[in-house]
């Protein structure tokens, strides 16, 4: 995770990404990884990449109204308003 932040600071977002992934991956229940991975997809236009960690963390945590908000300004740039 700190490798994926040096290389958002590098501006190289897709390697961030990548080791973003593999923190996720390693420990799910990190839910700090998906709020910085979340804010980074929503930079290169990965919505649903968005979208999942942040109901990942609504369903971890249902009272996170930062991760409720984030998620409907993503579900906006997608178009669906439901």
């Amino acid at each position: 995770v700190l490798r994926a932040q040096t290389y958002e600071q590098l501006k190289q977002p897709d390697k961030a990404m990548a080791d973003y992934d593999k923190g996720i991956k390693i420990l799910p229940t990190h839910y700090r990884t998906r709020f910085q991975r979340a804010a980074l997809a929503f930079k290169l236009k990965k919505y649903q990449t968005c979208i999942e960690d942040y109901t990942a963390i609504l369903n971890a945590n249902a009272l996170d109204d930062d991760a409720l908000k984030l998620r409907g300004d993503s579900y906006m740039k997608t178009g669906d308003l439901k």
